[in-house]
């Protein structure tokens, strides 16, 4: 038995996971201006991961220049990627400009 009634979410938003052979082609990007020491801390957390591996270190520089790059084609200081398959309806064209 299922313990309640099924969700059917309105739309899917993807998050983009880091590939280092992938260059994302989001379909819309998130000013994260202010989080970016908040993020590289989220990462660093991970220690045995991306700390400890010396071969892993340079990951954490290569998100955080990665969000910088993101951040760059909207004119803002950082950037995180997402991507919808379907279309997002808007009301308002000045909320997008």
């Amino acid at each position: 038995d299922l313990p309640g009634e099924p969700i059917y979410p309105r739309r899917l938003v993807y998050y983009f996971c880091t590939h280092l052979k992938i260059i994302p082609q989001p379909t819309f990007l998130l000013d994260i201006t202010g989080y970016e020491s908040v993020k590289r801390q989220a990462i660093e957390a991970y220690d045995s991961q991306f700390v400890k591996p010396e071969k892993n270190r340079a990951i954490v520089d290569w998100v955080a220049d990665g969000n910088r790059y993101l951040g760059s084609r909207i004119g803002v200081t950082a950037a995180e990627p997402f991507f919808m398959r379907e279309e997002l309806g808007i009301a308002d064209l000045q909320a997008v400009l």
